[in-house]
C-alpha cells in the first residue's frame, strides 16, 4: 500500500507539477510517453535481475533507483525539460518492476496458499486490487486536501503552493518508499 500511495501520489500530481513547477505544460505528453516507454521496454529485463538475485531483491533495488532519481526533482526548476526528461526514463524504468515484481511475489504467495490446502488466489487478488484502488483515492485525497490547505488557485499561484505541489510530488513519495523498503526488508521469504 505504501509503495502503490507513492507511486499514486506523483501520478495524480504530474500535470500540475509539469504546468507549475516546470512551466512546461506543452511537453507533458513528452514526458508521459518517455516515462511509460522506459516501462514497457524495460519491464522483461526486471524479471530477469529478479530470476537472479530474487523478486524481493530486485523490488528493493527498483525502489531505491527510483528514489535516486526523485530525489533530485525539488532542485528542478522552471523550463528544466532535459533533467526531468532522464527522472521520467529513470523512474519509468522502475514502474516496470512495480508493475511486474509485486503482483509476482503475490502469485507465489497465493500459490504457497494453495500448496497448503487453503486457496486464497481469489481473496488475496481481491484485496490486493483494492488496496491499488485505496492508494489511488487515498492520494487524490491527500493531494487535494493539501493544496487547499495552501490556498491552491489555478489562476494566482503562490509559492506556498509551489513548494506544497513539490512536497507532495516528490518528497512524500521518497518517504513513503523507504518505509516500504523497511516492511520488504522485515518480509521473510520462502522456498
Amino acid at each position: 500500500m505504501l509503495n502503490n500511495l507513492a507511486n499514486a501520489l506523483p501520478a495524480t500530481l504530474f500535470l500540475f507539477f509539469v504546468k507549475y513547477v516546470l512551466v512546461l505544460e506543452e511537453k507533458t505528453g513528452l514526458f508521459l510517453i518517455i516515462y511509460f516507454l522506459s516501462a514497457i521496454i524495460t519491464f522483461p529485463i526486471w524479471i530477469k535481475i529478479s530470476n537472479k538475485i530474487s523478486k524481493k531483491s530486485t523490488w528493493i533495488l527498483s525502489i531505491i533507483i527510483a528514489c535516486s532519481a526523485f530525489v533530485f526533482v525539488p532542485v528542478l526548476n522552471e523550463g528544466d525539460f532535459l533533467y526531468f526528461a532522464i527522472i521520467c526514463v529513470l523512474t519509468g524504468i522502475c514502474l516496470g518492476a512495480d508493475m511486474a515484481l509485486p503482483s509476482s511475489i503475490q502469485a507465489d504467495v497465493a500459490q504457497q496458499t494453495k500448496n497448503q490446502h487453503h486457496d486464497l488466489t481469489g481473496v488475496l487478488f481481491g484485496f490486493w486490487a483494492m488496496i491499488t484502488k485505496l492508494s489511488l483515492s487515498l492520494a487524490v485525497a491527500i493531494s487535494f486536501i493539501s493544496l487547499e490547505f495552501v490556498d491552491f488557485d489555478i489562476e494566482n499561484i503562490n509559492s506556498y503552493s509551489i513548494y506544497a505541489i513539490i512536497f507532495l510530488y516528490s518528497i512524500l513519495p521518497i518517504i513513503l518508499k523507504f518505509f516500504s523498503i523497511i516492511l520488504l526488508l522485515r518480509y521473510k521469504t520462502t522456498k
